[in-house]
């Protein structure tokens, strides 16, 4: 009785094949993204700002530009600004690409978050 259908609703839908890749993305980067998705258009695009996407889901702008910043670099979405050195732009989400090999670290994927994961197995492990 309840099967979902595309048949007169614009909703967005969540790719199936973005499974392997949730590992890959922090809890702020999968909330902006499924925000994406569910703002999208019937080819991906949406022109929320950062301040109002924060505002939406609960995050601070400046962490939904890192968000966003890191879903570009994996390939996930697509962004232009409106205007040269404009915070604000047009996102468009993207065919979700294959996802890393296993053991691999996916694009773009290091840094920060790769000493923050060591940091956190450095506590959980001890002193040596």
């Amino acid at each position: 009785d309840r099967v979902r259908t595309w048949r007169g609703t614009t909703y967005g839908w969540v790719d199936h094949r973005l499974r392997p890749w949730l590992r890959h993305l922090s809890t702020d980067e999968q909330a902006v993204y499924l925000f994406l998705v569910l703002a999208a258009d019937r080819v991906g695009m949406s022109w929320y700002a950062h301040a109002t996407i924060g505002k939406l889901i609960g995050l601070d702008p400046g962490d939904v530009r890192l968000a966003c910043a890191n879903l570009r670099r994996l390939g996930l979405v697509a962004y232009r600004p409106h205007r040269p050195n404009d915070p604000d732009g047009v996102f468009q989400v993207l065919p979700v690409p294959p996802p890393p090999a296993p053991g691999r670290a996916a694009p773009g994927e290091g840094g920060a978050r790769s000493i923050a994961q060591l940091l956190r197995r450095h506590a959980a492990e001890g002193p040596a």
